[in-house]
């Protein structure tokens, strides 16, 4: 048997910045005190998020910029996935695929891999930069910045063996373990 008002109405809107008090209210309610699904009261005191870091997080530096980076990793996605069932362009060093374990990626796709996560990184940075700046968020900034610049071994194919396999490892390890 239900009790309590069955004619609510739910309503589903874009979050916008005069919300930003109900949002703060609500992830201290979820974290925070007695009635939350999550209590971490009991590890961390005081509240989980104020008003100002909630804004920061709504304030999105470009939202033309991340459809775009979707467009990219849309594009790039399907690209490289035509190329490996089909491999039609074999041979072409642009478009065909380069030959290394795990970086045979063409290297039209190895560009849309830098310029979407160019896109990316600077979004987060604009967001962590206009909100509270702990050492933690800058940390993060900071590996994500570095995991960027490592992928960029992937474009370089030495005849050497021994320095392929490393520059390998620091794109492999460092981003799989590393994201």
């Amino acid at each position: 048997m239900m009790q309590g008002n069955t004619n609510v109405k739910l309503v589903l809107e874009e979050a916008r910045i005069n919300h930003t008090e109900d949002i703060c209210d609500l992830v201290n309610l979820a974290y925070r005190g007695d009635k939350g699904w999550t209590k971490e009261t009991g590890l961390l005191g005081g509240d989980r998020s104020n008003i100002e870091e909630v804004q920061a997080y709504m304030s999105d530096p470009s939202p033309k910029l991340a459809y775009l980076q979707l467009i990219i990793l849309v594009v790039g996605t399907l690209g490289v996935v035509v190329t490996y069932l089909f491999n039609l362009f074999e041979g072409n060093w642009f478009f065909g695929l380069v030959g290394r374990e795990f970086l045979e990626q063409p290297i039209w796709v190895k560009l849309g891999i830098v310029v979407a996560a160019l896109i990316f990184l600077f979004n987060v940075t604009m967001t962590v930069l206009q909100g509270k700046k702990t050492a933690i968020s800058n940390i993060l900034l900071l590996g994500l910045w570095a995991l960027a610049l490592l992928f960029l071994f992937a474009f370089y194919n030495p005849a050497n063996l021994a320095l392929d396999k490393e520059y390998w490892w620091y794109v492999i390890h460092l981003w799989v373990e590393g994201v």
